[in-house]
Formats: structure tokens, sequence, C-alpha cells
């Protein structure tokens, strides 16, 4: 909807950025993990190490004409720590965005009830 709201409600010449906020990784692991009931991993990848592992995977997509299970901008944006602010969509589009944990519960619920992964 924000996005319709954009093209007819926005000002022109005006960019808006559409997102309900900024979450780090272990905001949204923590989400993960409540929602799932499974536990938060312990250990953590040095960022190097994210980096490298996205690289290859980008590089064995493109040889077998696949995409990444992981692609490289995306790991560039959330190692990034980047800070996104959207009030300027919410205020100007008269918008608002569903709470991240709502969003993943039924998304975890969704994959346990279709059988991609287990119940807890």
């Amino acid at each position: 909807m924000a996005m319709l709201s954009a093209v007819y409600s926005g000002q022109p010449n005006e960019r808006y950025l559409v997102t309900g906020g900024y979450y780090s990784v272990d905001e949204i692991m923590r989400n993960l993990s409540e929602a799932s009931g499974q536990p938060v991993p312990n250990k953590k990848l040095p960022r190097f190490a994210v980096r490298l592992w996205a690289m290859i995977q980008n590089i064995v997509g493109r040889i077998k004409g696949q995409k990444p299970f992981l692609p490289g901008d995306m790991v560039r944006v959330m190692l990034s720590r980047q800070w996104f602010d959207a009030s300027k969509a919410a205020q100007g589009l008269k918008t608002s965005y569903r709470p991240l944990k709502d969003t993943i519960k039924d998304t975890v619920q969704w994959y346990q009830k279709n059988g991609y992964i287990r119940d807890v």
C-alpha cells in the first residue's frame, strides 16, 4: 500500500524510503527465536568471513547460473550498520507498517504449517 501511496499521494520529485524501520540482525534473530521456539545461535561469524562466504556464493551462483543463497549486496547492507529513517514516508504518505514481530511470527507459522520447518 505504501508504494501505491507514493504514486498517488507523494510529492512530485520526492523520494520515500518505504520501510517499517531499522532492525539489527541481532534483533531479527531474537524475534525469530521467540516465534520459532529455537534458540538464537550463540556463535557469530566474523564480518570478514560473512563477506567472504557471500563472495564465494556469488561466484558459484554465476558459474552454475543460479541465484546465490545470500546475495553480496544484501550482505553489504546487513553489515553496513546504517540506520534508515522512514519517518518522511510515514508522515508524507500517511502510511503505517505492521510490527516486525507479528510479521515474523506469522511467517514462521506459515512455514511450519506448510512443512518447510518442523513444529516446535
